[in-house]
């Protein structure tokens, strides 16, 4: 079943789960955001501390994101309390894990392709100048 209040995607992306974004943070993550949603794809972003909200306000306010501040605590206080502790320490696996399973499980039936966890530091971008095939193409194979 599709989501309330949110059309088919062609694409998601789910940005792994963030922290600590003050001062110039907010517009490098600001413009990796906006980049992806130019392209197209619907951005779902995860925080762990509520301090992308800047961030990601821009995209809420077009209806081109959905926001999950203080994300651990969607899933057990017990979780969120580990990530205020040692944020440092919980993006080193096991969270990932957790917010990769609520992406895929979220957006099935709502986007043909799922992103569950991009960095904040990588980019996806088609290049067809170089003769290469449009990613469209190149992903026919895998379609159901």
């Amino acid at each position: 079943a599709l989501a309330a209040g949110r059309p088919r995607e062609n694409i998601t992306i789910c940005i792994e789960p963030m922290f600590n974004i003050t001062g110039a943070r907010i517009d490098v993550v600001r413009d990796h955001l906006e980049f992806h949603a130019r392209q197209g794809a619907f951005m779902e972003v995860y925080d762990w501390d509520g301090t992308a909200a800047a961030a990601v306000a821009p995209l809420l306010a077009a209806g081109r994101a959905r926001y999950f501040p203080r994300w651990g605590a969607t899933m057990s206080p017990n979780v969120q309390n580990a990530l205020d502790s040692a944020p440092l320490s919980a993006t080193n696996g096991w969270v990932h894990y957790l917010q990769e399973s609520h992406c895929i499980m979220r957006n099935r039936g709502v986007s043909r392709w799922v992103v569950p966890n991009l960095d904040p530091d990588e980019f996806i971008a088609r290049s067809v100048a170089d003769g290469g095939s449009h990613c469209r193409t190149e992903l026919r194979d895998f379609e159901a």
